[in-house]
């Protein structure tokens, strides 16, 4: 392939923080002196080991079973299409089609049950805690107490859970944003058309340029394509990200948010501000650009 493959970029740093927001966060003293005490904020923050629950047995089993499953459907339908997809006709596009569904439609009977529960034992232990937000411990390095094995017990247990409300978190510290929503965005599509764009006309000259150059020359035409490809890349995005991440920080002090993190690492609390990130990045999009200063004239 001539040039690197463009993997999207997540609009910010999984992690934004704003002022002493890592005190709350880590528990860490306000001052180094012995003897300060834990910020009163870490205790209504708990972690939650997710890799550990998807690992248990149930979830073992119920992937197991959906992986058996899928694999005799995919067999079944590739018995009846021909080799060649060149050779496909409307109805066998129409066979992959539906099959598809059914596979996905299979793994959500048998896993989404299990999720529902994990979601429903995080809540009650959140609960149980008066813990306003609880994260993935895969972000958490120290100072925030892990609830992983109550949750565990209760997910094994025979009780009934329930989703039902969850914990009043409109006053948590804690805030979050889904980047995905955000990248959904006209502005942000629009940016990956003009990289696409902008990838085939650098392939199109490399085309051009690679006749009668040695292996060695050709490595270094493509290096050099790369290149320019990624500066092109950082050059869209510069703008857009600062706009996201000023938006954020905007709407973060307007709520009195000391930490704002991506939607994925919040299980459960905490306040849900993407509706308002993406109002004020919006208005920042809209904005007309500045127009530059004029150069005074030099006077003769």
């Amino acid at each position: 392939m001539l040039l690197a493959k463009h993997h999207g970029r997540r609009i910010a740093s999984a992690l934004l923080v704003l002022g002493l927001s890592m005190v709350v966060i880590t528990g860490c003293p306000k001052s180094g002196g012995p003897g300060a005490k834990t910020p009163a904020a870490t205790k209504a923050v708990g972690a939650v080991d997710v890799e550990v629950l998807q690992g248990l047995d149930e979830f073992k089993a119920a992937q197991k079973k959906f992986e058996e499953e899928a694999k005799h459907l995919q067999a079944d339908v590739e018995k009846q299409l021909p080799k060649n997809p060149a050779e496909w006709t409307k109805a066998h596009q129409t066979l992959v089609t539906e099959t598809r569904a059914k596979i996905q439609k299979r793994e959500n009977e048998l896993l989404n049950p299990l999720k529902e529960r994990m979601e429903a034992s995080i809540l009650s232990v959140s609960r149980a805690n008066k813990l306003v937000v609880v994260l993935d411990k895969r972000i958490v390095v120290y100072g925030v107490p892990d609830h992983t094995e109550d949750v565990k017990k209760l997910f094994q247990s025979k009780d009934e859970l329930k989703l039902g409300d969850e914990v009043d978190s409109s006053k948590s510290p804690i805030g979050y944003f889904d980047q995905d929503v955000v990248r959904s965005l006209k502005v942000f599509q629009q940016m990956e058309v003009d990289l696409y764009r902008r990838k085939s006309d650098l392939e199109k000259e490399f085309q051009k340029k690679v006749v009668g150059l040695s292996p060695a020359e050709q490595e270094m035409l493509r290096r050099d394509l790369t290149i320019q490809l990624e500066a092109y890349k950082e050059q869209l995005m510069t703008t857009l990200l600062q706009q996201v991440n000023d938006s954020v920080k905007e709407v973060a002090q307007a709520q009195g948010l000391s930490l704002v993190l991506d939607k994925q690492h919040v299980l459960q609390g905490g306040r849900n501000m993407t509706s308002e990130v993406v109002d004020t990045f919006l208005k920042k999009t809209a904005a007309p650009p500045k127009s530059p200063k004029p150069t005074p004239k030099e006077t003769p």
